[in-house]
């Protein structure tokens, strides 16, 4: 009888790729900018990620929250990344699900001034 050995695998986290303008392979279009603020409007409670697709949680975005947006697009796993600031915490959320493109971040429009 002889005995099988077992080695190691070492799993390789995908790398995210920047996103562009009519991505396909279920990317929804982005519609948030780094520099402008945007909101969630996401009926569940949004995961703040160390990094895109990352198992590690630093916060939540609740419906309404408010943010400013400080990097991405970046594109893994078909969602849309954006690293985000909410108070004190600077992370990576998803756009939109991807599955149904049904957006959960928003841009928020700048008021325009209107005359007098």
């Amino acid at each position: 009888m002889t005995s099988a050995i077992i080695q190691p695998v070492n799993i390789v986290n995908a790398t995210p790729k920047p996103c562009f303008q009519g991505a396909s392979g279920g990317y929804v279009r982005p519609r948030l900018k780094v520099g402008m603020r945007g909101r969630s409007i996401s009926s569940v409670r949004l995961n703040i990620r160390s990094q895109p697709g990352s198992n590690k949680i630093l916060g939540k975005l609740s419906n309404r929250n408010t943010f400013k947006v400080l990097d991405g697009p970046e594109c893994l796993n078909s969602h849309v990344w954006w690293k985000i600031q909410k108070g004190n915490i600077k992370g990576w959320v998803g756009e939109a699900n991807p599955a149904t493109f049904d957006f959960w971040l928003e841009p928020i429009k700048k008021k325009s001034k209107g005359k007098e």
